[in-house]
């Protein structure tokens, strides 16, 4: 049986992200610049974002692609020091 919500993590990962940036969902739609509705309709895993609105999110709100996309978080990001090698 196929789900309903065929991109449900997405869609959580980004409520995460505008949740900790205290945001309501117009407000981030806004950031995006994308429609309330189209938010709405990501935040509940029906629709994937778009590479454009991802990156958006990512540049408001210091996030990366492969957060959003595979919930991975990117070295790069944590702390801002590579670790060492060993």
């Amino acid at each position: 049986m196929a789900s309903t919500r065929p991109h449900a993590e997405t869609g959580l990962r980004m409520r995460m992200l505008r949740e900790l940036n205290g945001l309501t969902q117009r407000q981030a739609a806004q950031v995006c610049k994308i429609s309330a509705t189209a938010w709405n309709d990501i935040e509940r895993g029906i629709n994937r974002p778009s590479i454009e609105t991802a990156c958006r999110a990512c540049d408001a709100w210091g996030a990366d692609l492969d957060f959003i996309f595979r919930g991975r978080f990117s070295e790069r990001r944590s702390q801002g020091k590579k670790k060492p090698r060993r």
